[in-house]
């Protein structure tokens, strides 16, 4: 028994000091982890980055843990931001701009609170260089969580934010101008209708045909054009209306209906993944309509201001697409008449390309016949078009041309101040080469669209696929 007793005295020692051990590690982890703010998860995960937030009254840094991928929830911050822990050593390191690295992590540190809480820390923020990139992605991360739950015109302001401070941030205009559209689109939206009968103006047009409207947006020469549900569906429909009974009187406008519909049924057999699809046509209490597929994007007259202007392959491959869509069309006796930028939509994350308004131009041709006004402008019209002759495939594929041609220059081939300068140049000017107004283009590029915009149809591409190919190959 005696000779055991020093066994049993060492053995209590130890336990006694694993105790104390175990007591004292446990607060320095509730220290650690628990300082300044009760909201974060204890246990960081292998995709999360550690951000020190400043100091506290007990000079311990709490951390920030970003997980990937964590879905919106509630209006609330998500935190599908990949943020490095070399951005955060930058930001770090950027020099004595404490105070905008400590808004930055106060953002960060939102990531459960509400989204107008996090943009008013950012909004009045001018980063110092070494921190753009954190901050970026951060306002960048908001603005999509702004976006997920409808609130475009706070993403607009937050993309505008960015793109002043840094312009050349990846993608930041394109997604400026997609929330600027959505923003007007929403606003057009809620806009309060006006008390009265069903009518054809904005805002008071409650239902055409058996779909509900739900707002303007958007407006041309003969009609306006609506977003609406399908009553069956439920999903998003564009309608274009066009008023014919105001271009039109007796046997006109009986013949005016007559082509609207022949043109519109047409257009409504072309199964084509790049073309707008139509659903059904109509005319409701004077007002004929075209049901087609609602497009979200944006439609490419954006690329054609300077700053603005794509990149030369991705572009490219737009045009490419384009003339194989119309390609397919002409196959199906379908010439499209109106082919310019406004006429081409385009999602660029999602790769989106569609060609829009197939079977509405000719009946605005039959219009323009009747009051020998030419609607809308002239500019992309191919030369026997606008002297009235017969076309073919083959006029689309010039107005492609100098679609094609503004997109890389941010200019048209023929800029003239009136209407008679204009016509005559279409018919009789060659226009410049396209490497002359930007030297960095492909030489291959000015023989593409120089044989886009020959003056005859018979020394131009003869089909769609063919310069495609000729795209393609750049």
């Amino acid at each position: 028994m005696w000779g055991l007793s020093p066994l049993l005295w060492w053995g209590a020692l130890i336990l006694i000091a694993v105790l104390v051990v175990l007591f004292l590690s446990s607060r320095a982890g509730r220290r650690m982890g628990g300082a300044g703010t009760g909201r974060h998860d204890q246990t960081a995960g292998p995709n999360t980055v550690p951000l020190p937030m400043g100091k506290h009254e007990d000079d311990d840094l709490p951390y920030v843990d970003v997980p990937h991928n964590q879905p919106v929830r509630g209006g609330q911050l998500s935190t599908t931001l990949p943020l490095q822990l070399d951005d955060v050593r930058a930001a770090e390191s950027a020099g004595s701009d404490r105070a905008g690295l400590e808004r930055i992590h106060q953002a960060l540190n939102d990531s459960q609170d509400r989204l107008d809480r996090t943009w008013a820390t950012l909004k009045t923020l001018r980063p110092v260089p070494g921190q753009r990139p954190m901050a970026l992605k951060t306002m960048e991360r908001l603005a999509q969580d702004f976006e997920s739950v409808g609130r475009f015109d706070a993403a607009r302001d937050v993309y505008e934010h960015m793109a002043d401070i840094d312009p050349s941030w990846p993608d930041v205009k394109i997604h400026l101008a997609q929330a600027r559209e959505r923003a007007l689109t929403a606003s057009r939206l809620t806009r309060p209708a006006p008390s009265g009968n069903q009518g054809t103006s904005a805002g008071e047009v409650k239902k055409i045909g058996r779909y509900p409207i739900r707002g303007e947006i958007g407006r041309g020469a003969m009609g306006a054009v609506y977003l609406a549900n399908d009553p069956d569906t439920g999903a998003k429909v564009a309608i274009k209306t066009m008023a014919l009974s105001q271009e039109f009187e007796g046997d006109g406008l009986a013949d005016a209906r007559a082509r609207f519909q022949r043109e519109a049924e047409m257009a409504g057999r072309l199964a084509h993944p790049d073309i707008v699809h139509i659903y059904e046509t109509g005319e409701d209490k004077g007002l004929a309509y075209i049901a087609m597929e609602y497009v979200d994007g944006t439609d490419m007259g954006f690329f054609t201001r300077p700053g603005h202007l794509l990149p030369v392959r991705p572009l490219l491959h737009i045009i490419a697409r384009v003339a194989e869509a119309l390609a397919y069309a002409h196959t199906q006796g379908v010439t499209h008449r109106d082919i310019k930028p406004a006429n081409i939509m385009v999602d660029l994350e999602k790769g989106v390309v569609k060609v829009m308004d197939f079977g509405v131009a000719r009946v605005a041709d039959a219009a323009r016949t009747r009051t020998g006004v030419v609607l809308g402008t002239p500019t992309y019209m191919s030369p026997e078009q606008l002297s009235g002759q017969t076309v073919d495939g083959r006029s689309d594929l010039y107005s492609l041309g100098v679609t094609l041609f503004q997109l890389l220059t941010g200019s048209l081939p023929y800029q003239h101040t009136s209407m008679a300068t204009l016509m005559r140049a279409i018919a009789q000017e060659t226009p410049p080469p396209v490497s002359s107004l930007r030297p960095e283009l492909p030489p291959a590029l000015d023989d593409i669209v120089g044989l886009a915009l020959q003056k005859h149809p018979n020394t131009r591409y003869s089909n769609g696929h063919q310069m495609a190919e000729d795209l393609r190959s750049i």
